[in-house]
């Protein structure tokens, strides 16, 4: 019998997060990705399905630009579902679910992940255009969600803060970015010279990267810096510092592992005025949960309360570097501090199971079909 077609609508080059999607959804479907050139062109084809590059290229932060290369993408997009004739459709981010739906593509099962909040739809500025730009993407938002059947999200304090004024809890899936653990296959702790922190992901939020720079300047420690970035301005600076490594870019499957060797802890201090950052949970979390190191996270955000609750690492204020410092220097000096912290990533490993999540999605996905017969 030949498999039901997926066909996943992505606004960049997949990356581990729909990579990971894609291999729980190939058992079971005909999986199709299409996806715009953006990001890490030199991502992981699965095997088995079948990549489209869609012939449009979007730019960070020209939103004019972007709505009018939205609309010429959506001509192709619903071309591609004329022509592969999905039973199923699965969107990540707004602008793809907006480009998927129409009358055709309605009566179609329909999936839409988040992944993370837009700023601009739980922002609290008083600013008249950000006002309406925020009403407009809710209606839109509210509007669209009324045709789909599950509703993932990686944190369910978005449910809480957001989706839950239009969408029914029983459409929701919470699908946490816990990582692959395949990928840390070869990870192992590796006795270092120095103790060693490292902020591994996309390099943003600059002055809570320069704020790790400064307070470990007199700290006897190493920091580690990995992942790609919007412009230069922290390479260089890290450069200029001899505590600093600037790893840059790397490809997630083969080099992961062989980062988080590298540390003894981990950095995901976040400035707290975007209100995402209040709410979500990043894959750092279950990864150093995995590799049993310390992670340190922003005071007053739901990630904190988590990792308070689960005892696998500390909070700092995201703009205080003497409060940083001293916990740098408590994590290296103090030796039970450190090792109780990782007793506690020890004891919640259970809990960052993907195959328990992924079996629940599945379930989800199956009782949807049964309902549409």
């Amino acid at each position: 019998m030949e498999k039901e077609k997926i066909i996943l609508i992505v606004s960049h080059c997949p990356d581990a997060l729909i990579s990971k999607r894609i291999s729980l959804l190939k058992n079971k479907y005909q999986v199709f990705v299409l996806y715009n050139e953006r990001g890490n062109k030199n991502f992981n084809f699965i095997k088995g399905v079948k990549y489209v590059k869609l012939h449009c290229k979007f730019e960070n932060g020209k939103l004019i630009s972007r709505i009018a290369k939205l609309i010429k993408l959506r001509n192709e997009i619903q071309t591609m579902i004329k022509e592969i004739k999905p039973q199923v459709l699965y969107a990540f981010r707004l602008d793809m679910l907006w480009l998927t739906i129409n009358k055709m593509t309605k009566k179609k099962k329909i999936i839409y992940e988040v992944a993370d909040l837009h700023e601009i739809v739980i922002n609290n500025s008083k600013n008249k255009i950000k006002l309406i730009a925020k009403k407009l993407i809710k209606f839109i938002e509210k509007k669209l969600c009324r045709y789909i059947d599950i509703l993932s999200i990686t944190s369910e304090k978005f449910y809480d803060v957001y989706f839950k004024e239009f969408v029914e809890e029983n459409k929701v899936v919470y699908m946490p970015n816990i990582p692959d653990l395949k990928y840390f296959e070869k990870y192992k702790k590796i006795r270092k010279d120095k103790f060693t922190i490292g902020f591994i992901g996309v390099v943003r939020y600059k002055e809570q990267m320069k704020m790790l720079m400064e307070a470990t300047k007199d700290s006897d420690v190493k920091v580690l810096f990995a992942g790609s970035s919007q412009d230069n301005e922290i390479e260089k600076i890290a450069k200029r510092n001899s505590w600093v490594e600037y790893y840059g870019k790397y490809n997630y499957s083969k080099d992961i592992a062989k980062l988080y060797s590298k540390c003894d802890c981990i950095y995901s201090v976040y400035d707290t005025k975007y209100n995402n950052v209040k709410y979500a949970l990043p894959n750092k979390l279950y990864e150093s949960i995995y590799c049993e190191l310390p992670i340190i996270v922003s005071k007053n955000t739901y990630l904190s309360e988590i990792v308070q609750k689960l005892g696998v690492g500390c909070s700092v204020e995201d703009k205080n570097v003497t409060e940083l410092k001293k916990i740098i220097d408590k994590l290296k000096n103090n030796k039970d501090y450190y090792d109780e912290i990782v007793i506690n990533c020890k004891k919640n490993k259970k809990k960052i199971k993907l195959e328990t999540y992924n079996y629940y999605f599945l379930e989800k996905i199956n009782s949807i079909e049964n309902k549409k017969g």
